[in-house]
């Protein structure tokens, strides 16, 4: 016995166009996606490089404060915009030394901060007056300019000799 099945001029599945639509909006909305993926990825990774340049900013810096604050003056060796040099109150030689090419903030032999764009010393008397005279410094003035990649950080402070 032969069965009479009807059939549609149309077979169930999808055409050739309905497959390549679907194909091409897939890939619209997976490029959008990684488009926004992207952005974020590269945002997060500028924030963290910044956030990681001030912390290590501000440690080196907590660092200078420390041990500048109880410098004696008439302690001081060497004094430069790259170089300070003086004996601290346990009677030990401090030496802070900028290296340009390596671009580095060195204390006594170890980096305690890398990306420093520019030397960071500068040493005024009473008045605030920039000075090269070792006994009449009264006041460091720290300038951390940093720079990594296309990010770049600055911190200032002055910082009064207490001795």
């Amino acid at each position: 016995m032969k069965k009479n099945v009807n059939k549609s001029s149309r077979e169930n599945g999808f055409t050739l166009t309905e497959v390549i639509l679907s194909v091409v909006l897939v890939g619209i909305v997976t490029s959008l996606a990684l488009g926004i993926l992207h952005t974020q990825a590269r945002t997060y990774s500028q924030i963290y490089n910044r956030s990681l340049m001030t912390f290590e900013a501000r440690n080196a810096l907590r660092l200078l404060r420390s041990e500048i604050r109880s410098m004696n003056p008439n302690n001081i060796s060497t004094l430069s915009a790259g170089t300070l040099e003086f004996t601290d109150v346990q009677n030990n030689t401090v030496l802070y030394n900028y290296k340009e090419q390596d671009k580095e903030l060195i204390r006594n032999n170890q980096v305690i901060l890398k990306n420093l764009t520019a030397a960071p010393f500068q040493y005024l008397d009473k008045d605030q007056n920039v000075t090269e005279q070792k006994s009449e410094v009264r006041f460091v003035k720290i300038n951390l300019q940093l720079a990594a990649g296309n990010e770049s950080a600055q911190m200032e402070e002055l910082i009064y000799v207490r001795n």
